[in-house]
């Protein structure tokens, strides 16, 4: 028969308390010590995590869970065996925890390193705490107290002065001049225009892109500013040139430089920017400069596991990824994602004219979109053998024939897919605007950071060229009402311009740097073909980030009439006749034929001040990284292919 023991339960319950009173002390002050080391590595160390602010907000929360997991473990120990040495190994286990939690902050420490500090830090403290275990309950009992409070405060102020700081800047946006456009900037991350039904491709990829081109603007010859995303958004947003930004991991953009963002909300539009890639589309970057709401990183959902050191090296553990069969980035935003983002603050904040930036990650590596689509041109199984942890990842970068010809496809299989899905998602998000009657009073611009390589000069991926594959980008804009709609622009443009053409639409002429599109379009029929043989030089830079990931590459390219032009700082030349030779198999540059050509070309980087021998100013210095993540040298290839030169030769010296 079961007896009641009071004195047995009343033991049990004095160990169960200060096990987890001592559980939520240690959690909370872990806590607040991790975002503390992360703020000194922040502003001292210059190390920037991708983190986002609510992830700080939610560290100290985390931790209390964490810490309480392993309490109730040795509570549920101390009911099964009520000894007060108990106690003493639970404090001892959160004291390790506590070392480990601080340890992986620093991804230079190795992880059996971690653990041998952790386990010998949590032995010599057990002795200690079982002879003063009486004045440690005695401490942990006043300060607990406060540090909870702190915690409350904590808890509760962040979400207070977010909401403040976003009603305090609505209320300083002046009145915005009549008849403003509201505009919407649509970047598809990692999509290159050769690969779009839009542009000529064989597969259908893009049906809603070339429906919205018929009712718009089809610009067919649109060049990035270079061939990664944080130098071409910079570009895009200032109007000014790749190579004016700094490309050193964590680097903000510089704040003198003035963003379309800052400029439009000063002339009353409302900003708001919806971001996939949290990598380098981060407000860590600067980016979220003059966009009043700007959601990079999510407040919960899977975040939340982001916010402790722990958990960050768990989600990205590649042996953790191959175990549990995770292949993609942890947390990843999916186009449908930032679609409902954007139209469910559409439907609760906005307030016109509004300026968005909607920026896609769906077609950058590893390609994993939903089905249908992610079988849409090929079956899955042809990517069998691919696992997507970095190592593995930039080795088939430095060395593409590592794939088999059926991974090659299937790459190319599922990178179209995840094309096609963004074209779908860009489908149902015009048909939303047109229904909620916001279409017609809305500029929308369809463009891309960047392309991406398949093979092409035997490379793969992206940021390690000025290749066409990469800088040939989809450029499409729809003026209010459908004006214009139909019309193609065949002469090579810049995105460093979408700036000045956003602000030229608004009615803010020559607000940012650049100079307008709009001098493309608004051409008379009977100027048309006169105007498509306009020559204007189009650049593009390449500078190498700090710390590499795929490689050392410093190279400037210029586009101007029918070549395509590109140096290297130690003199290595490629010149090519895109118009004749769209694949670059031909390398023009040592032909005797070209001389002139190239000394034209050469003047023109001179002029603009790019970087070369010969007379051209030599690489801008570059600080060196407090901590390296990963390095991968990467020689540029060589194309020594014979070619014959073009029929004419255009361009006079």
């Amino acid at each position: 028969m079961f007896t009641f023991d009071r004195l047995a339960l009343s033991r049990r319950f004095g160990l169960i308390v200060p096990i987890l009173g001592w559980a939520l002390w240690w959690g909370i002050l872990t806590g607040f010590l991790e975002i503390a080391n992360w703020h000194i590595r922040d502003s001292v160390a210059r190390f920037r995590l991708l983190l986002g602010p609510y992830n700080l907000w939610l560290a100290p929360a985390v931790e209390v869970v964490l810490f309480l997991s392993v309490g109730l473990f040795w509570a549920g120990l101390a009911c099964i065996f009520p000894k007060d040495q108990i106690v003493c190994l639970a404090i001892a286990s959160y004291v390790s925890l506590t070392v480990v939690c601080l340890a992986l902050q620093y991804p230079q420490i190795h992880l059996l390193a971690v653990l041998l500090l952790a386990g010998g830090t949590g032995l010599a403290s057990l002795r200690h705490f079982c002879a003063r275990l009486s004045q440690w309950h005695e401490l942990v009992r006043k300060t607990l107290p406060i540090l909870g409070a702190g915690w409350l405060i904590w808890l509760l102020a962040f979400p207070l002065w977010w909401k403040y700081e976003k009603s305090t800047a609505l209320g300083r946006l002046p009145p915005a001049p009549p008849g403003s456009p509201n505009v919407v900037l649509i970047v598809w991350d990692t999509v290159r225009a050769k690969s779009l039904s839009t542009y000529g491709y064989s597969r259908e990829t893009s049906p809603n892109l070339t429906q919205l081109a018929e009712e718009g603007i089809l610009f067919e010859f649109a060049i990035a500013p270079s061939s990664w995303t944080l130098p071409s958004h910079a570009s895009m947003f200032t109007g000014l040139p790749a190579e004016a930004f700094p490309t050193v991991w964590g680097d903000y953009l510089p704040e003198e430089a003035e963003t379309l963002a800052e400029v439009l909300a000063d002339h009353g539009y409302t900003t708001a920017g919806f971001v996939a890639n949290q990598i380098f589309c981060s407000r860590i970057h600067g980016l979220n400069q003059g966009f009043i709401e700007y959601s990079d990183f999510d407040e919960l959902s899977t975040e939340w596991l982001l916010s402790i050191s722990l958990g960050r090296r768990a989600v990205c553990s590649p042996r953790l990824q191959r175990i549990f069969g995770v292949q993609n980035y942890w947390g990843r935003k999916s186009a449908e994602k930032i679609t409902q983002d954007f139209l469910r603050w559409l439907n609760k904040e906005a307030r016109q004219p509004f300026f968005v930036f909607l920026n896609f990650f769906d077609a950058h590596q590893p390609y994993f979109a939903p089905p249908p689509f992610a079988e849409r041109f090929g079956p899955k199984s042809l990517r069998k053998g691919i696992e997507y942890d970095l190592q593995l990842r930039y080795a088939t970068v430095v060395n593409p024939e590592s794939l088999t010809p059926t991974q090659r496809q299937g790459e190319q299989d599922a990178y179209d897919g995840a094309i096609a899905y963004l074209d779908a998602c860009l489908g149902q998000l015009l048909d939303q605007l047109r229904r909620k009657g916001f279409l017609d009073r809305t500029v929308i611009i369809v463009t891309s950071d960047h392309g991406e390589h398949f093979g092409e000069h035997g490379l793969r991926d992206h940021g390690n060229s000025l290749y066409r594959a990469l800088l040939h980008v989809p450029l499409v804009i729809r003026l209010p009402g459908g004006e214009h709609g139909g019309s193609h622009v065949c002469q090579p443009v810049s995105l460093v311009d979408l700036a000045a053409t956003v602000c030229d639409l608004a009615g803010l002429p020559g607000k940012m740097p650049g100079k307008s599109l709009r001098r493309f379009w608004e051409v008379p029929p009977e100027r048309h073909q006169e105007d498509c043989g306009r020559k204007e030089a189009v650049y593009a830079a390449l500078r190498p980030l700090v710390p590499p990931l795929v490689g050392q590459i410093h190279l400037d390219a210029v586009i101007y009439d029918r070549y395509w032009f590109i140096r290297s700082p130690e003199g290595k030349e490629e010149l090519f006749d895109w118009q004749a030779d769209p694949n670059e198999e031909n390398n023009l540059a040592n032909l005797p034929g070209m001389v002139p050509v190239i000394e034209k070309l050469r003047q023109l980087l001179l002029e603009k001040g790019a970087t070369g021998k010969e007379g051209i100013p030599g690489p801008l210095p570059f600080r060196e990284p407090s901590e390296l993540v990963l390095r991968v040298e990467h020689d540029h290839p060589e194309n020594n292919s014979p070619a014959e030169p073009p029929e004419e030769n255009p361009i006079s010296p």
